[in-house]
């Protein structure tokens, strides 16, 4: 991967983090609506198995399965960042959180 001046890739602990919410705000949305899993999947194009690993964070929600959720769905994420304690390099940690609006 060709690393680009100036542009910081994001912290892997942030990255599982961010998985985990909008995998458990797909999963709000699916039961919202009285999906199953199996159902879910057919809509995403995806196996059922991939439903689950989205819902456990273990695997990521891809911008087109996410566009086919926004697309069908009255919704809206917003991303909030909370500064926490200065990490041991002297940056700062940020947390993040997503609601769902809809």
């Amino acid at each position: 991967m060709k690393n680009y001046s100036g542009i910081k890739k994001m912290p892997k602990a942030q990255a599982r983090k961010m998985a985990r919410l909008l995998g458990a705000w797909s999963r709000s949305i699916r039961e919202l609506h009285n999906f199953t899993q199996e159902q879910w999947a057919e809509m995403l194009e995806i196996n059922q198995s991939a439903v689950t690993r989205i819902e456990k964070g273990t695997q990521n929600l891809l911008t087109a399965q996410y566009l086919v959720i926004k697309n069908n769905f009255t919704v809206k994420i917003i991303i909030e960042k909370e500064e926490e304690e200065e990490e041991e390099e002297g940056e700062e940690k940020q947390c993040d959180s997503v609601k769902n609006t809809g």
